[in-house]
């Protein structure tokens, strides 16, 4: 699965979010 450098950096938030 390919993913843009912006939705990399949207997962990372929700993970972050999610900690």
């Amino acid at each position: 699965m390919h993913l843009t450098l912006r939705q990399l950096q949207i997962f990372d938030a929700v993970v972050q979010q999610q900690s």
